[in-house]
């Protein structure tokens, strides 16, 4: 056995093969970085699990194994480097403290149970490389506000029972198929889809439950989306379209207007800034606005100038001190 007391965890089963990390229940560990190796050893093995004083992780090795953090009372905040590609069963059960996880854009497995009960829990962002959603995901995560799914979405039970504090989710364009019961538990108010509306991979059929949601957001150009709303006629969720990009005539204007909804959601953005462009890639004009991460990210803009033609906006996420230098760069 060898102790590391930089870091007060104790390494077990050092062998010539192998390295398993193990909390020791003697020392109070708070922070504690997950290497890939040690000593030129792979770690294969990780466990925290029923630690009560753990508080940071910053993880490195390709897998958080099963159970990994299980029921770690005091985790509050968790950032997987770049290079994690898999998160196993139950790793983050139980983390009642859990305030804040960094998915990386490596990441593409994700099992079942994985934030189950974490119930300080207040955002989560799936990268696009996620290929499945399993069970239970975020089941009882009482404190969830929003979620951002760039990944594929195909599950098809209890990802969001008891999410009661679900305000909305955002799926990316890569979202192309669902389980018709995908969002049968979903608690949010507001759903917003960056792409065609989704088929059912379970009848081949095209979506048409979303849950509790009160407002659907598509895309006012897709043509799936227009057929649903021109059938639709449920009294209680209401399909509404955004536009896509600033268009006007050859006619000379002064005002722009439009909805809209950012291809990506950083995870500490301060402003908002809408820039449209010419089609030779002349800056046109500019909005600021301020970000809320309380809000559903869906922005009405007025840009005022002298336009005509068409147009394309881009959009800035940045800090309140930066982002007039990146617009004029």
């Amino acid at each position: 056995n060898i102790e590391d007391s930089d870091k007060n965890i104790k390494l077990a089963t050092y062998t010539v093969s192998n390295v398993t990390i193990q909390a020791t229940s003697s020392r109070n560990v708070t922070e504690v970085t997950v290497p890939n190796t040690i000593a030129s050893y792979p770690v294969s093995a990780v466990s925290f699990r029923n630690n009560s004083t753990l508080k940071k992780v910053r993880y490195q090795r390709p897998a958080v194994t099963d159970n990994a953090f299980y029921q770690c009372t005091a985790l509050e905040e968790v950032i997987l480097e770049e290079g994690v590609t898999s998160i196993r069963d139950h790793a983050f059960y139980g983390c009642t403290a859990l305030k804040k996880v960094h998915l990386p854009d490596t990441l593409t497995d994700i099992r079942q149970i994985i934030f189950l009960n974490c119930s300080s829990l207040q955002s989560a962002i799936i990268p696009r490389a996620v290929t499945d959603i399993e069970s239970y995901m975020f089941y009882g995560c009482t404190a969830l506000r929003w979620l951002y799914i760039d990944g594929n979405y195909n599950a098809n039970s209890y990802e969001f029972s008891g999410c009661n504090s679900l305000e909305w989710i955002r799926f990316s364009d890569s979202v192309t198929e669902m389980h018709s019961c995908g969002l049968r538990d979903c608690t949010a108010k507001t759903i917003i889809f960056a792409g065609e509306l989704p088929t059912c991979t379970d009848t081949e059929e095209t979506l048409t439950c979303f849950g509790s949601a009160e407002t659907v957001y598509y895309p006012a150009d897709s043509a799936s989306w227009a057929k649903l709303a021109a059938e639709w006629d449920s009294k209680s969720c209401e399909l509404k379209p955004y536009r896509t990009g600033f268009s006007v005539d050859e006619r000379t204007t002064t005002r722009l207007q439009g909805t809209f909804v950012p291809e990506t959601h950083p995870e500490d953005p301060a402003l908002v800034v809408i820039a449209a462009f010419t089609a030779d890639g002349k800056l046109a004009a500019v909005d600021c606005l301020q970000y809320d991460p309380d809000k559903v990210p869906v922005y009405s803009v007025e840009m005022r100038g002298i336009f005509h033609g068409e147009l394309q906006y881009k959009v800035f996420w940045m800090s309140q001190d930066s982002y007039l230098p990146r617009i004029a760069a």
